[in-house]
């Protein structure tokens, strides 16, 4: 009567969040959609760790240089992909570009990239940003870095030129919320993050 043979373990669905620091990450998806505010076309690279946390980042792929601005959304994301392809595959500038897929749409381009990267293991820097959640409980959003942000997983800690401090980069709240958050891992971010540059 009370048999336990479709039991099951929970297993649960929430992916821990790769928290900010250098962290050694893989490639796991590299999807294109639209951005959720402008519903501008986008790129999303996923990548875990060894612990299985993950962390997905969007670039824009925007081609229009908007008023203002001096570069478009796609003009700074080419740059941050060939980092990673560089970084991912141990090449240099010159044979990463080499590597580097032409694409005439950006599901084909995310296709073509996934081919490439998929599996494949780099150096990350991982930045972070205090925010406030809708409970009023502060947390840190983690995201990809900027500028030297990645390199290959062979560099040595001797030549390696990430460098991580949390001072300088976490972002602090200018204010204090009202109460903070005692669960030191729900004061991490989860969904993605998007670099909105057009």
């Amino acid at each position: 009567m009370f048999g336990f043979e479709n039991a099951e373990v929970s297993k649960g669905n929430y992916k821990e969040t790769i928290k900010p620091g250098i962290n050694l990450v893989k490639v796991v998806k590299i999807e294109n959609g639209l951005s959720s505010k402008a519903q501008a076309p986008q790129i999303t690279f996923t990548v875990n760790d060894n612990h299985g946390a993950e962390l997905a980042q969007s670039y824009s792929l925007n081609t229009v240089v908007n008023p203002g601005k001096k570069m478009s959304g796609w003009d700074v994301t080419k740059n941050a992909i060939l980092s990673m392809v560089a970084a991912a595959l141990s090449l240099d500038e010159v044979s990463a570009k080499a590597k580097m897929p032409n694409a005439k749409s950006a599901e084909e381009l995310a296709q073509k990239l996934s081919v490439l990267l998929a599996g494949k293991e780099f150096k990350l820097k991982v930045v972070g940003e205090e925010r406030i959640s809708q409970k009023g409980k502060k947390y840190v959003a983690s995201s990809f870095g900027n500028g030297v942000f990645c390199e290959s997983k062979t560099v040595s800690s001797d030549d390696t030129k990430l460098f991580f401090s949390p001072e300088k980069n976490i972002k602090k709240l200018d204010i204090e919320p009202a109460a903070s958050t005692e669960d030191p891992n729900a004061a991490f971010s989860s969904p993605a993050s998007e670099v909105n540059f057009g």
